[in-house]
């Protein structure tokens, strides 16, 4: 039987990549076309940050640390 712990609702645009903090405390969902990152705190199954850019965002991804995200967007640029 599969048990669903949290249902992370409200991305009309899609998601278009996922990833969990290497300590598992978090994850950062790339809403494609709405050109936001949502921080989700997975203790509590809320949002805790949204992070806006000027165009799509493909993939997202924690440094080894987890003290650091990067995303890779439509505008061929890779933040930090």
């Amino acid at each position: 039987m599969e048990e669903v712990l949290y249902r992370l609702t409200g991305y009309p645009g899609g998601i278009y990549s996922i990833a969990f903090s290497h300590d598992s405390r978090l994850l950062a969902c790339a809403c494609g076309y709405d050109g936001e990152i949502q921080l989700w705190n997975m203790a509590i199954g809320e949002r805790v940050e949204t992070l806006h850019y000027n165009s799509k965002i493909y993939s997202v991804t924690f440094s080894h640390d987890s003290n650091l995200l990067a995303s890779a967007s439509s505008n061929e640029i890779v933040k930090i």
